[in-house]
Parts: C-alpha cells; sequence; structure tokens
C-alpha cells in the first residue's frame, strides 16, 4: 500500500510560480474490532497496522501482554482495514484494574479526538511498582541515537507530514516507525515490543511531537525509563514523570537538550 501520493501544485517563492510534483503523505482509516464488536477507528498512515493495533490496546491498558490475545488477524483494503483482535478472556483489559477513573479520550490524528465509552484504569500497583527502573546515559549517548534518528525519516523528508518514533538501548537502535499522528508511531513502537516479546525496561524512547501526559501514561505502562522528544512536554507530563522517576527529555537537537526530570 502507498504510504504517499503525488500531487501538481503550484508552488510559489516570493512573486514567482511554478508548477511542481508533490509527494503528500496518505492517511488511512483502521478500525480495531475486539471480541466482534467495533472498539475505536484510528486514523493513521497505511502500514503496520498489527503493531499499531496491538501497541493501542497495551497503551490503554486493554490488553497487559501478548498472552491476553487469543487471535490477530488483518483485513485490509485501499482507503479502510480491520484488526479483529479476540482475547482470551471477555473481560481482559480487566486484568490491571484496581481503580475506575472515568472515560478516555482518544487523540489519534493530531487535532482529532474521539471518546470512548469504556471503563479506564489508572496506572496502577505499589509505590514499588509506581518506580520506573533507572538508565544510566551520557548526553553524547543521546546526542549519538539522536544524529541517527534525524537521519532515518526519509518519509518525513519527502513530505513533512508524519511524525517519527524510534526505540534504542545506549548504543544501538532496535526500530524505528513513523506515523501521521505521534500517539501512534508510539503504538507501533510498543506493538512490535509486544509481539516481539521485547522487553522495554531498560531503553530509551525518541520522538518528534511534544509530550503530553497521555503520551507518558503509555510510555510508563510499558516501564520505558526514558523519553525524549524533539519537542516540548507539558507541565502535567513533567510532574507525572516525577511521581515516577522517569527521565523525561524534551527540545532534544542540535547538541543541545532539556532535562526536565
Amino acid at each position: 500500500m502507498n504510504l504517499t501520493k503525488t500531487y501538481e501544485i503550484q508552488k510559489y517563492r516570493n512573486e514567482n510560480a511554478e508548477t511542481v510534483d508533490d509527494e503528500i503523505i496518505s492517511e488511512y482509516s483502521l478500525v480495531i474490532n475486539i471480541n466482534s464488536k467495533d472498539f475505536v477507528r484510528l486514523i493513521c498512515s497505511p502500514s503496520d497496522f498489527k503493531e499499531l493495533a496491538v501497541g493501542f490496546l497495551f497503551a490503554e491498558g486493554i490488553i497487559s501482554g501478548l498472552e491476553d490475545i487469543a487471535e490477530l488477524k488483518e483485513e485490509i483494503s485501499e482507503g479502510e482495514g480491520k484488526i479483529f483482535v479476540k482475547t482470551k478472556t471477555e473481560d481482559a483489559y480487566n486484568a490491571e484494574a484496581d481503580k475506575i477513573i472515568g472515560i478516555r479520550s482518544v487523540t489519534t490524528a493530531c487535532g482529532k479526538s474521539h471518546t470512548i465509552s469504556y471503563p479506564v484504569f489508572d496506572l496502577v500497583g505499589s509505590e514499588s511498582e509506581r518506580i520506573v527502573g533507572r538508565l544510566d546515559f551520557k548526553a553524547e549517548d543521546i546526542y549519538n541515537l539522536l544524529e541517527g534518528f534525524n537521519h532515518k525519516s526519509d518519509l518525513f523528508l519527502r513530505t513533512g507530514g508524519v511524525h517519527s518514533c524510534m526505540l534504542a538501548t545506549k548504543e544501538n537502535v532496535i526500530m524505528f516507525y513513523e506515523d501521521i499522528s505521534r500517539h501512534n508511531a508510539v503504538y507501533k513502537i510498543l506493538g512490535d515490543c509486544v509481539l516481539s516479546g521485547i522487553s522495554m525496561l531498560d531503553k530509551i524512547i525518541i520522538m518528534t511531537g511534544r509530550v503530553p501526559k497521555e503520551m507518558l501514561v503509555h510510555v510508563i505502562r510499558a516501564k520505558i525509563p526514558v523519553v525524549v522528544s524533539r519537542s516540548a512536554p507539558t507541565d502535567r507530563a513533567i510532574e507525572l514523570a516525577k511521581n515516577y522517576n522517569l527521565t523525561l527529555i524534551g527540545f532534544a537537537r542540535n547538541n543541545r537538550m532539556n532535562i526536565y526530570t
């Protein structure tokens, strides 16, 4: 499936115009169906659908791992597709629950928010479980990873229309994903880790978009100890990172960065 389409456009520079072919990012509609019921529609890039679906379900606390999934299949057509997930128990997403906090407002593509009426549970556990493991690193480690990160997004360089997300150790890149939504790019990382059985306890996640509280909730569920973004965090994200002993870095670019926690 094509990630981009080409359109003829008029490009202006000052008073001068020229007709050029421009590569535009494709937008796709993906429905996640759980136990024969349509659950949510995500607006995404047309790729990595299983990783996206599993990552979303994991990030939202609907599943706690691959062991909660009995069956996973996809039906993909041009413009819209479906991922069918059958859980081993009907109430699989209650497994981690100890406190209902309301309904979840799910944001997919930037600026588009959908409210889903299903039980949402707070981050769980005792104080010991609430502490995210520390990972020692040097500034040079982050700068080296950023250099590779900045050169990986060929799709962004061609279109300017995607967010990127990368999972790495201090020394090596493990995986890299892109999507029109910064949330989806993170979901794809989490979904790949769940499907592949990759531990996230000693990893660094690097992303392009701003970091609100809800993004950190996803990372904390995965117990990733270090979050790096090229953009800014929100105040609530900083407070949450402090509470969970998570290292939060923003404005990481050109051999500089802000360490907030």
